[in-house]
């Protein structure tokens, strides 16, 4: 969870106080009630199809000073920036975009080839298998990564435009 998200959990702890308590792990009504269970979509997409599917949960480090070279996906990948600022480019084809704290209403901001953008804590990127994008850690912090990934059984993690460099973190599963 990231530090964004556990500060609104706290903030929404605190201003429920008042009509809930926590006992046992859950929080109660002064009846007893439980509150109710509640859900939020952060981003989501009609993943291309892959023979042989495998979904995977994950968490990819980019250290300080660090990059991931020129690479797509054998499938689609959704990424949530945990930690750090990524500099993040496409190269081709289009990935979707959605900024912490938008509402699941909103459009998500298309990032075109050639456009470069920083993403922070809590955004969050669908990039299909058609893209190709590179991206790099400019910043004074690790950057996490969680990602969801479907892609076919086998398949490796992201395929390299070019080989990686030495420097370039290789994301693995």
């Amino acid at each position: 969870m990231t530090r964004y998200f556990a500060a609104i959990i706290a903030l929404l702890a605190l201003l429920a106080g008042s009509a809930f308590t926590q006992t046992g792990g859950s929080m109660v009504d002064a009846q007893g009630t439980p509150a109710p269970v509640s859900s939020v979509v952060f981003a989501q997409a009609e993943p291309a199809p892959v023979e042989n599917p495998v979904l995977a949960f994950a968490q990819v480090t980019i250290p300080v000073g660090a990059s991931i070279d020129s690479h797509h996906h054998p499938g689609t990948q959704i990424g949530e920036i945990a930690s750090g600022v990524l500099t993040y480019t496409v190269e081709t084809g289009v990935v979707q975009l959605r900024r912490a704290g938008s509402k699941p209403e909103d459009s998500a901001e298309e990032i075109v080839a050639g456009k470069t953008v920083e993403l922070h804590p809590g955004d969050t990127l669908i990039e299909p298998p058609t893209s190709i994008h590179h991206a790099q850690n400019l910043g004074d912090e690790d950057i996490l990564i969680n990602v969801t990934t479907l892609f076919p059984k086998d398949a490796p993690r992201a395929i390299f435009v070019d080989e990686p460099t030495e420097a370039s973190a290789t994301p693995t599963i």
